[in-house]
């Protein structure tokens, strides 16, 4: 299908785009991303544990 095939192009570009001015900040951006996650899922499971 050529629409979906364009709108994997365009979002390739963009996230191509995107990381190009992310990536100095990448090392800091992965070690927050995998606190925040960390903590959502200990407040996840507690929540869940307190529910049940």
């Amino acid at each position: 299908m050529p629409l979906i095939r364009g709108l994997r192009s365009v979002y390739l570009r963009f996230r191509l785009a995107l990381e190009a001015q992310v990536r100095p900040q990448l090392g800091q951006g992965i070690i927050w991303a995998v606190w925040t996650r960390v903590a959502y899922n200990w407040l996840f499971a507690g929540a869940l544990a307190g529910a049940s």
